[in-house]
């Protein structure tokens, strides 16, 4: 197979009636897991983003992403990559097997941890507000209603990890030649165990909850999330673009940004309602949403190393990810205490 850089080079050429490059470089993930690899092309119209897809993804995937997203640009959101479209009009580019977009870099910085403040919240809820607004009526078989289908999907998965897969991992973690990770999965295991439980009653109790469903982002966290100040000018990464409630952007969001924070969760959320009002049932799902991701994000990643033996660019960025989540399983678990 063709080295990834020399076909880049390539994509980037079948370009040229809408810009020149100048310049390629090769960012591999950018500090993302999702198998993306990136690169930074500077051009006679300003830097530009290459991505080239994970492999195995479908073309089908790539261009309903597109199609919303272009969706959402025609109703006004302009903080969002739309991608440029190549000398044969197509937005998607296949090269050595692999599935290619080029798209504007976005400005500013996903600096909220480094620079906090109550006013960059309220922007970034009310960008997702809009975002959300904006995709609602994107023509497309979506069913309109019913139950979440991520939380049926991590019910789902909390019961294999609650049947077999707690014991395999804590197998499997006898063959990984990587202290660090083995220490901190430790730990996970451990907090997951205490957790689980009354996690899996918490889903339980939402599976008959019908709510409105459309397209939503489903990753869109910290990383994701470019400001200039206290402006929100960059929301990038729609990989895992789906149909699925709000609510799971909305704490994937606040769970990223402040943690266990309540004060700043309910500012968050009352900046998110100012666009669009949530209902009853909906704001029922926040914490089954929060609570969910918090117990099995951690799982997730021992699934990924130790069944899949994946490999990621920035180990220490695992690691420290790793920290992150068990801080949140920690607290978690004293919530959880005190409730009983």
């Amino acid at each position: 197979m063709m080295p990834i850089t020399v076909s880049a080079g390539e994509v980037v050429a079948s370009f040229d009636r809408c810009f020149r490059s100048t310049q390629l470089i090769s960012l591999g993930s950018a500090g993302g897991f999702s198998g993306a690899h990136l690169f930074q092309v500077g051009s006679d119209i300003g830097n530009l983003c290459l991505r080239c897809w994970p492999p195995g993804t479908e073309k089908t995937m790539v261009k309903q992403v597109h199609d919303v997203l272009t969706h959402a640009a025609s109703r006004g959101i302009d903080f969002i990559p739309i991608p440029f479209r190549s000398n044969r009009g197509a937005t998607i580019v296949e090269h050595s097997e692999r599935w290619w977009e080029v798209a504007p870099w976005m400005p500013g910085n996903a600096n909220f941890h480094q620079d906090p403040s109550m006013a960059k919240l309220v922007a970034a809820l009310t960008a997702l507000g809009h975002l959300h607004v904006a995709m609602s009526d994107f023509e497309s078989r979506t069913p309109g209603v019913g139950i979440s289908p991520g939380l049926q999907r991590r019910q789902a998965q909390l019961e294999v990890f609650l049947r077999t897969d707690c014991q395999r991992l804590q197998a499997a973690l006898s063959n990984v030649r990587w202290p660090d990770f083995v220490r901190r999965a430790e730990r996970q295991l451990a907090l997951f165990s205490t957790c689980a439980i009354p996690v899996a009653r918490s889903l339980a109790t939402t599976q008959d909850l019908i709510v409105p469903l459309q397209w939503c982002v489903r990753d869109v966290w910290h990383d994701h999330v470019f400001f200039a100040g206290e402006e929100v000018v960059g929301l990038v990464d729609f990989g895992a673009l789906r149909v699925e409630s709000v609510v799971g952007d909305i704490a994937r969001l606040l769970g990223s940004l402040v943690g266990d924070d309540v004060q700043a969760w309910q500012v968050g959320l009352e900046a998110y309602e100012s666009v669009s009002p949530l209902s009853s049932a909906e704001r029922r799902l926040l914490r089954a949403f929060d609570r969910s991701s918090v117990l099995l994000s951690g799982m997730n990643w021992l699934r990924w190393i130790c069944f899949e033996g994946r490999r990621f660019d920035d180990s220490q960025a695992v690691l420290l990810r790793l920290d992150d989540i068990l801080q949140r399983l920690s607290n978690l678990e004293g919530q959880l205490n005190a409730e009983k």
